[in-house]
């Protein structure tokens, strides 16, 4: 234990040591809530205790994630130190305290600090914003790696703005009696993490085999249409025409793809043909199922469409597609990003991840195991399998925060 303490000590961004910690902290903590209760999977997300599983797995794992990566990611792939790293500690403060409030929130519903913990989740948002901001402000030559973070700064100040999902009244008078809840979502899951690991992606899969990374103009064009489709289908999905939504999620499908095209190439042209990382590999699996998640919601706009679902009522697939595009993109694609941030950021010799993280392995297995189970389970409404993958994501769960635990306690120099 005085070794992990030391080691984030001795960091040179102790905070973003701590953001990734509390991500897989509360990774773990949102699986064994599903897996003790995977009702909580039915789909009803006006539920209080659905409500409280999706905040934990989106502020408390994604967002802390995101923040933790990017931190970490500026000054080791894209060579920028940050502005100020004493903001980091300020952004934690406030982001730590709003996330404990808004957990409870559901369970305490009379919590005298509860308005409390939207304020506390947007004031460490905009912290970050101004610290990422002014930090990207220094890159002499932006690409479209620099791009993709700028973007996410812009889709979590319009979250930040719209607070937090499901909420009794819309934070505009103009989105009430509207899916604003369901936008909000998109937002943050195609927005802001589907754009941080396309963006991360970029730099960290060249980087990881010794390459230079990649200046294409079919980065930018991804940028461009991915973003689009994000932009359009928020519209659509607030204010719900079937048909708007469908084009938007084809646009939306194509950026996806070019993306996922872009990424392929540059595991090709990797400079060293024989080297192999897990945590690449998981993240290049993660941009693969992007446009996979398009497909699905895709099906799920044409079931909407075919049998005549209200415009603005969420439908069993709408909640299938939503965890999909957590479980299999977002969750794993952020893993991945923290795995190999920790491969960049070690400086001895020897970075054989098989040697690294020894239990990085089964508990990928094990997650990709449960992921699979439990969509196949709130799909077909079976409770059985529905508990079995979610006692599968929990022990993948445990093996990534003990695999991350266990590197940084495990001697070696002073890193990022």
């Amino acid at each position: 234990m005085m070794k992990l303490v030391n080691t984030i000590r001795e960091s040179s961004i102790p905070g973003a040591l701590l953001f990734v910690i509390t991500a897989l902290v509360a990774l773990v903590a949102a699986f064994l809530l599903i897996a003790l209760h995977p009702a909580w999977l039915g789909g009803h997300v006006e539920d209080v205790q659905s409500q409280a599983w999706v905040r934990m797995i989106i502020f408390g794992f994604g967002l802390s994630a995101v923040f933790g990566a990017v931190c970490r990611a500026l000054p080791l792939a894209f060579g920028l130190p940050l502005w100020s790293q004493q903001l980091v500690f300020l952004h934690g403060a406030f982001h730590l305290s709003g996330l404990l409030v808004v957990v409870l929130v559901p369970f305490v519903p009379d919590l005298p600090q509860a308005p409390l913990g939207p304020w506390l989740i947007t004031a460490g948002s905009l912290v970050f914003i101004v610290n990422i901001a002014l930090t990207l402000r220094g890159m002499a030559r932006p690409d479209a790696a620099s791009a993709f973070i700028a973007t996410v700064l812009v889709w979590l100040a319009a979250v930040s703005f719209l607070g937090l999902p499901f909420a009794t009244e819309a934070p505009l008078s103009s989105l009430e009696k509207t899916g604003w809840s369901g936008g909000w979502l998109v937002l943050v899951i195609a927005g802001i993490f589907f754009n941080t690991i396309s963006g991360l992606a970029l730099r960290l899969i060249p980087l990881s085999f010794g390459s230079k990374p990649r200046r294409t103009a079919a980065a930018w064009y991804a940028l461009a249409i991915l973003n689009l489709g994000v932009a359009w289908m928020f519209a659509a999905v607030t204010y719900g025409p079937p048909a708007f939504l469908m084009m938007c999620a084809l646009v939306f499908l194509a950026g996806t793809m070019i993306c996922f095209a872009d990424s392929r190439c540059s595991l090709r042209e990797r400079a060293q043909p024989e080297a192999r990382a897990l945590s690449v590999e998981i993240l290049a699996a993660a941009t693969a199922m992007v446009p996979i998640a398009a497909l699905v919601m895709l099906h799920g706009i044409a079931q909407r469409m075919r049998h005549g679902f209200a415009p603005h009522g969420a439908t069993p697939l709408d909640w299938v597609t939503a965890l999909f595009a957590l479980l299999a993109v977002a969750v794993p694609g952020l893993i991945a990003i923290i795995f190999q941030l920790q491969v960049i950021a070690a400086t001895e010799v020897v970075r054989d991840e098989k040697f690294r993280f020894p239990w990085l392995p089964p508990a990928f297995f094990a997650y990709a195991s449960g992921t699979a189970l439990v969509v196949a389970g709130v799909w077909g409404s079976w409770k059985s399998v529905t508990a079995l993958g979610a006692a599968l994501l929990a022990l993948g769960g445990f093996g990534f925060l003990l695999s991350f635990l266990r590197d940084l306690a495990y001697p070696r120099d002073v890193r990022p």
